[in-house]
């Protein structure tokens, strides 16, 4: 079975789309359209592999590209550090220090900020490399949601 044979196949092409192209990460993605009780083309519930291939459908449609666009306080990684003035590679080590709030979207990590902590981040940024930064700078202020 294919998803356009789907009795809600418009439905949820439609609202995957949407919630793709609004930035949520793939996770997300499957918990809401479980919440929602849509239903995948082969079972109840959707999988990594499932949702993967309603991706696929979608770009197929051009109803989604291959990199979504992110809105409101989720960023990429390029999009981000440029912002803050650092390298990528800086903002995917201070990912792995628990610096920065992230989230894996398909292979690609996506960042979360919003106005306080990019803010936060850019006094972070304002400290040369070796030299040891304020622990308040070390901790994200806001929370992601």
């Amino acid at each position: 079975m294919r998803f356009d044979d789907l009795k809600e196949g418009d439905a949820l092409l439609a609202r995957t789309a949407e919630l793709y192209n609004s930035g949520y990460p793939r996770s997300e993605i499957i918990r809401i359209l479980t919440e929602e009780r849509f239903r995948s083309a082969r079972q109840d519930t959707f999988s990594e592999t499932s949702i993967n291939a309603l991706f696929l459908t979608l770009r197929r449609k051009g109803m989604i590209s291959s990199k979504p666009t992110l809105f409101g306080p989720w960023w990429q990684s390029g999009v981000l550090s440029r912002k803050v003035g650092i390298k990528a590679s800086t903002l995917t080590g201070w990912r792995h220090r628990g610096w920065v709030q992230a989230k894996q979207f398909g292979r690609r990590w996506i960042y979360w900020a919003d106005s306080v902590e990019l803010e936060r981040l850019r006094q972070l940024a304002s400290y040369p490399a070796g030299i040891e930064k304020p622990s308040e700078l070390l901790q994200p202020i806001s929370k992601m949601r």
